[in-house]
This record gives structure tokens, C-alpha cells and sequence, in this order.
């Protein structure tokens, strides 16, 4: 599917909501906006998926304490 009906972002929330973290995850990762991304994957308690995102971006720095 090249554009979902509704945006990534709600699509994870719908997914988190109804527990299912995996497909959440496949979602949130679609959306283009790397910070709502992170954002998102924190707040989830997507530990992993998260880390990877941050050393994905160009400045890990804006993110690392």
C-alpha cells in the first residue's frame, strides 16, 4: 500500500490501543517525520525499534542525552 487511508501515525495508535506493539511498530516506522517517530516509539515503549531510529538519523547527537 503506497498511501494508507489514514496517516502511519494513527494507524500505530490504533494498533498500540489494541495491543498489538508489532504491527504499531511496522506502522509508526512508515511515518516520514523522523522526531514524531522516536517520539512515538518512546512513548510506546518501543525500546528497540527507537535505538535503531536514533542511530538511524544523521544527528543521534539531538536525541542522546
Amino acid at each position: 500500500m503506497k498511501k494508507p487511508p489514514c496517516p502511519f501515525a494513527s494507524i500505530g495508535e490504533l494498533c498500540y490501543s489494541a495491543n498489538n506493539k508489532e504491527k504499531a511498530v511496522e506502522a509508526i516506522k512508515k511515518i516520514s517525520d523522523q522526531p514524531t517517530k522516536i517520539t512515538m516509539l518512546i512513548d510506546y515503549q518501543c525500546w528497540q525499534p527507537a535505538v535503531e531510529e536514533v542511530f538511524a538519523t544523521k544527528n543521534p547527537d539531538d536525541y542522546i542525552d
